[in-house]
């Protein structure tokens, strides 16, 4: 999407993310081609965990950078990058090789980062998409303003310096310890986690400070009600812009979400029974002592990220259908007050808003000719 095409707090938000972008890729493309490079004891090689984070990272920033509509698109480009790395490693000099193994586990990390886009992806119920621009909106404002988002930094470094000794220690404890391998998880699950905390909480206090002070979606500027159009920057508001949409009671989101996750865990152990009960009647066939082979030859180091890839697809599905049942309440809150209960389909709701007779409590009404 080109930056000309964007509002004032969209174009900071992602002008900041590609700079962030073009430092990592430069990073990583140092990293995959620093001659002769050895990281890790040899007996549990890391390289493959290494192209798997690097890559699904990668994956991560070119959809921050919005240079492109589609998942797919990002994916098929973010392949064809990997596919390039891998072909210049084998320039004379460098000490570096082509490698089929390495390939793999960059689209397998790329494509991890790729179905979580998806999973999160926008919803087409009318609620769920006027929440989820409002949120996508707020979250620019946060990005737009360099102290937020060296704070973002600052709490993703916070993170990693708690995850990665921790998972180093919880990995001491097992029968083959493999500290390296388990310090790369714990940075990326440390950093993540402490990122998340931090949009998430950021988001919400920019949200509180965007209802006190009506400030507009796309400049960032107190610009008062949500009668016309910003008197900044001239962007008419979002249907419900400064509106406090109530959401679902936390009970009603844990019945919302206990059937997906139910679902999920009982995919994992049925997998984990699956695979102990046919190890004894499949082990000894041609193809799995092939595949034992090439991991324990080319592919060594690549049981973990076969393992991840797997929890990947059953927390994607899993978020996915957690979200769809709860964007499919969020949309009876029009008809049905999330509050009490109360039937709004008789209640009158004046420019797409209003409030519950019985509890205050307000609602958004998106009909057809009101989008």
């Amino acid at each position: 999407m080109r930056l000309s095409a964007m509002e004032p707090v969209s174009r900071r938000a992602v002008a900041m993310s590609r700079v962030v972008l073009g430092l990592y890729a430069g990073v990583a493309v140092a990293g995959t081609h620093w001659p002769r490079l050895q990281i890790g004891d040899p007996n549990h090689p890391v390289d493959k965990m290494l192209h798997f984070v690097a890559f699904g990272g990668l994956a991560f920033f070119l959809s921050r950078g919005r240079y492109f509509r589609s998942t797919w698109a990002l994916l098929l480009f973010a392949c064809a990058w990997i596919v390039l790395d891998e072909v210049t490693q084998a320039v004379p000099g460098l000490g570096r090789s082509f490698s089929v193994e390495d390939m793999l586990a960059g689209w397998l990390g790329a494509g991890s980062t790729a179905l979580m886009l998806w999973a999160t992806r926008p919803l087409r119920l009318p609620i769920a998409r006027l929440r989820r621009e409002r949120f996508d909106a707020v979250v620019d404002l946060v990005l737009s303003e360099p102290s937020r988002f060296m704070a973002l930094v600052a709490s993703a470094a916070a993170g990693v310096t708690i995850g990665m000794p921790t998972a180093i220690m919880l990995n001491g404890v097992s029968e083959t310890p493999t500290p390296v391998q388990a310090g790369i998880i714990g940075l990326v699950l440390g950093g993540l986690a402490a990122s998340f905390v931090y949009v998430i909480l950021a988001v919400r206090a920019m949200e509180d400070r965007m209802m006190e002070r009506t400030l507009c979606l796309g400049c960032g500027q107190t610009v008062g009600g949500e009668a016309g159009p910003c008197t900044a920057c001239g962007r008419t508001p979002l249907l419900g812009q400064w509106f406090p949409m109530p959401g679902l009671a936390p009970s009603a989101i844990v019945r919302a979400c206990t059937p997906p996750v139910l679902g999920g865990l009982g995919t994992i152990l049925f997998a984990i029974i699956a695979i102990q009960l046919s190890a004894g009647v499949v082990g000894t066939s041609e193809p799995v002592l092939l595949l034992n082979e090439w991991l324990r030859g080319p592919a060594r180091g690549m049981e973990a990220n076969f393992h991840i890839v797997l929890l990947v697809i059953v927390a994607a599905l899993t978020v996915d259908r957690c979200r769809n049942r709860i964007a499919v309440r969020l949309e009876y809150g029009s008809r049905t007050c999330l509050g009490c209960g109360h039937d709004l389909r008789a209640t009158s709701a004046p420019k797409g808003v209003g409030r519950c007779g019985e509890c205050g409590a307000g609602f958004v009404r998106v009909e057809a000719g009101n989008p």
